[in-house]
């Protein structure tokens, strides 16, 4: 399997919420990869943003995680997933990620929505449990620049 194809498909499907498929990151596993991007949701199309309800601000962040099973026969699919996670400002001060499964033909997408001062490095700490697999931990930051 080509190292690209996870995250080409991660493009796709981050496509459906006009989320650059650069700014798409991934942690790997044995059996899965994990892909997740954070962006402020104004930059989310105004039509995406209503569909799922999501409010477009710059006060607020959204994160996208999918997880998809290594397997090439059948096309990388996506998994269900139990995810939670927290994210922290520079401060220390912790928000629990409240995620919410959104399903379509071939996707399952995960989504928190949560503050966005700027400018501030926000950390997240995910705990991600794939349908039959093993808990993994994802920790990331993200930098936001004042605007």
């Amino acid at each position: 399997m080509s190292a690209r194809r996870p995250i080409l498909l991660a493009g796709f499907a981050l496509a459906a919420l006009a989320v650059p498929p650069t700014s798409a990151q991934q942690h790997e596993t044995a059996d899965h990869s994990i892909l997740y991007s954070v962006l402020p949701t104004d930059q989310l199309n105004a039509e995406v943003a209503r569909r799922y309800g999501i409010e477009r601000s710059d006060r607020r962040g959204l994160l996208t995680v999918i997880v998809r099973r290594k397997d090439a026969a059948a096309g990388d699919p996506a998994v269900a997933a139990r995810i939670t996670g927290t994210v922290q400002n520079l401060l220390g001060e912790p928000q629990t990620l409240r995620f919410e499964e959104v399903r379509g033909e071939e996707t399952v997408d995960y989504l928190a929505t949560f503050p966005l001062r700027r400018p501030d490095t926000l950390r997240f700490a995910l705990d991600v449990t794939p349908a039959g697999g093993k808990a993994e931990t994802v920790q990331f930051q993200r930098e936001f620049p004042a605007d």
